[in-house]
């Protein structure tokens, strides 16, 4: 009897916890880095709805096993600490997690603007392009992407450039070139010789 409190008590914590510390990291999956980086933004709204389940199962336990919590944490400061304290991150969570599986339904991200990539020879070039549109200032990020085991991958940070509308990259000799499109005397190079994978 003494254990089905303990399992219950972990339980909740670990449905409001983990998922908390995953939105925390600032990679999807604690750097999972599975196929491609769009392939993981894509998974985002999914993992989401996951985390959304955890959350309503965390509430569901709450809800459902009061005579379970107050057998394991019999004190009432205590055990008013622990409920508060999670009925406060279940529903705080919860509409954060709701909005962010919301709001793409309406908001279609254009994964093709988003995410690039180019393959030269042995070297696969990607660009991450973060548009904030009128909240801040747009910059594109380029990375050497590098494969790992397991059908995983690797980003090595060469540099990030101001927004370009229309942009070409290439790479030459080490070098790796980007162009914009509008206005073509505009070159930026920037030597990958230490961004290349090992």
């Amino acid at each position: 009897m003494k254990q089905r409190p303990l399992v219950i008590f972990i339980t909740i914590t670990l449905c409001l916890m983990v998922p908390l510390l995953e939105s925390l990291n600032v990679s999807i999956l604690w750097s999972l880095n599975l196929h491609s980086p769009a392939f993981m933004d894509q998974l985002t709204p999914y993992i989401r709805g996951i985390k959304l389940v955890l959350v309503i199962v965390a509430l569901y336990l709450l809800n459902g096993k009061q005579r379970e919590l107050r057998a394991l944490i019999p004190n009432v400061v205590l055990n008013s600490i622990f409920k508060f304290f999670s009925y406060g991150l279940a529903s705080c969570y919860g509409l954060v997690l709701v909005f962010g599986i919301l709001f793409p339904i309406y908001v279609q991200p254009n994964y093709d603007y988003i995410h690039r990539e180019k393959q030269f020879n042995n070297i696969t070039i990607y660009v991450y392009t973060f548009d904030p549109g009128a909240l801040g200032k747009a910059y594109h990020y380029f990375s050497v992407k590098c494969p790992l085991a397991f059908n995983r991958y690797k980003l090595n940070y060469i540099a990030h450039t101001n927004w370009m509308k229309d942009f070409e990259f290439n790479v030459k000799e080490n070098t790796l070139i980007i162009t914009d499109g509008r206005e073509p005397y505009n070159v930026t190079t920037f030597d990958i010789t230490e961004q290349q994978c090992d």
